[in-house]
């Protein structure tokens, strides 16, 4: 299979592109290609470009843009993702399996039960490590549009954003099963918001608050789902029923 590498570079046909830092490093030292090799590009501005390694230094590499492929592999739909801050270890599975999944967005959600506390400048590098998990994630599953990871917010502050064509918040006591509330929509909705809690869940006061923001309740059956499981599980469910 052809490597694909995401890079901020302008990319156009018959142009060539050099490769440093991360990308250059992750296609010699990991990957061990060599001069003529072929690489797919993208540059998160829709579709990708083929190109030839035309020469490997020690720390850059310099390809051989040849030709644009209008690739796109995205839902019909949109899916923004509010996760509660669970421990970054299971933070980075979510992110990086929802964009695998077909995610446009994850917003990491301050919930009274988030165990996770760090300053507002240790988030802003984990936002930047959880966008490079998006940027590996693109590559790896073939996506050209990158998703956004947002700066964590409060859960009602997200909650009171505008009103879209599907809000769902996971409540292991709901007495709606998702497949139930999916089969009640009419239309496939154009863009969809999921809520989930963290690892200890969300309280009563804070599920009534989405329920005033019109979320609407639903259960993943008779088990109770780690936060890192919910989450995939949802949207995996969304993809088969519409995607």
């Amino acid at each position: 299979m052809t490597p694909r590498i995401y890079t901020t570079a302008l990319l156009n046909e018959n142009k060539q592109v050099t490769l440093t830092d991360q990308p250059c490093d992750h296609l010699i030292r990991v990957l061990r290609l060599q001069e003529g090799d072929p690489v797919i590009l993208f540059n998160g501005q829709g579709g990708e470009y083929h190109a030839t390694i035309q020469t490997v230094a020690k720390k850059k590499v310099a390809l051989h843009v040849e030709r644009f492929i209008d690739h796109e592999c995205e839902l019909p739909f949109s899916i923004e993702l509010g996760q509660g801050l669970a421990r970054f270890d299971k933070m980075d599975l979510v992110i990086q399996k929802a964009v695998e999944l077909g995610v446009n967005k994850i917003t990491p959600l301050f919930t009274k039960n988030s165990q996770v506390k760090l300053k507002a400048e240790r988030f802003a590098h984990k936002q930047q490590h959880w966008q490079r998990v998006v940027n590996s994630a693109c590559e790896q599953c073939g996506r050209n549009q990158l998703p956004q990871v947002a700066i964590p917010v409060h859960l009602d502050s997200w909650c009171s954003e505008p009103t879209v064509d599907l809000a769902l918040v996971l409540d292991p006591k709901s007495p709606t099963p998702l497949k139930e509330q999916l089969d009640k929509t009419s239309t496939i909705p154009q863009t969809i918001r999921i809520l989930i809690g963290p690892e200890s869940g969300l309280t009563l006061s804070e599920l009534a608050l989405s329920q005033l923001h019109h979320f609407i309740p639903v259960n993943l059956g008779p088990r109770i789902l780690r936060t890192e499981t919910a989450a995939l599980n949802v949207v995996s469910i969304l993809q088969y029923q519409w995607g």
